[in-house]
Formats: structure tokens, C-alpha cells, sequence
């Protein structure tokens, strides 16, 4: 069988939670049946290069290549200062490049306070910027 038919891509791009701030350095691991598939780190764009994976499951073999089952990955994102990210049943196709989005949420700016609420800020014509706001006791 021709390779091109039974790989496919899958792209993970990492994002702040308010979905503008790329991470990079954010490691990516790709997983399928509980066993790690892929690694990647994430680049200066919150990108990381297509990883190839393959498309079908290799115990599902019949003639036809509409008939195979579409194969489904994990992945689990970590980047520091972030909690981790998980994506479940992330189809991949032969010969796509699947591209996945993951939000990471901030890990709590003063640790140890239940009353820290973490808060994005856009003012206007001005980049956003992170404040804390003291939450009553």
C-alpha cells in the first residue's frame, strides 16, 4: 500500500486562554491507546511542525480506503506557568494535516490565595495586560 494513503499530519498550536498570546517552548504529546506516539515542542508562533501519524489503525485491514476506520489521537499540552491542556479523539486523516487548537489556562498568579482572581485587561490601543484583583474575604 502506498505510504502517502496510510500517514496523516496533526499541527498543535498552543494559545494563552484568551486566545492571542502564542506559547512557545509548550510540549505537545501525542498519544493513541494509551501509548505515546510523538513528542514536539512548540515554536515562537505557538506552533509546532506537522508530526506524521499514522492514519488507520493497523489491526483494521480491508481492500478499500473508504473503508478503514479513521484513526483518533490524545494529545496532553504542558508549558510552564500553565496548567495542562488535553484533547481527546482528535481524528487524523491520510494525507490531512489535522490542525488542533489548545487554550492554556494561567496557573494563579499568587499561589496559596482562593481569593486571587486572574483577569485579562485590553485597554484600548495599548497590548493586553495581566492584573490581580484582591477578592473579599
Amino acid at each position: 500500500m502506498n505510504n502517502s494513503y496510510t500517514s496523516g499530519f496533526l499541527q498543535v498550536t498552543v494559545l494563552g486562554g484568551n486566545g492571542i498570546n502564542p506559547i512557545s517552548g509548550a510540549l505537545v504529546t501525542v498519544s493513541s491507546d494509551g501509548r505515546v506516539v510523538a513528542t514536539a515542542y512548540t515554536d515562537n508562533s505557538g506552533s509546532t511542525p506537522p508530526i506524521p501519524i499514522t492514519a488507520y489503525n493497523e489491526d483494521y485491514n480491508t481492500p478499500s480506503a473508504m473503508d478503514k476506520e479513521i484513526k483518533r489521537e490524545s494529545i496532553e499540552v504542558s508549558a510552564g506557568g500553565y496548567y495542562n491542556g488535553t484533547r481527546n479523539d482528535i481524528p487524523i486523516f491520510p494525507g490531512i494535516v489535522t490542525r488542533e487548537y489548545v487554550y492554556m489556562i494561567p496557573l494563579a498568579l499568587k499561589s496559596g490565595d482562593p481569593n486571587s482572581i486572574y483577569r485579562e485587561t485590553i485597554k484600548e490601543n495599548t497590548a493586553s495586560e495581566t492584573e490581580v484583583e484582591e477578592g473579599e474575604s
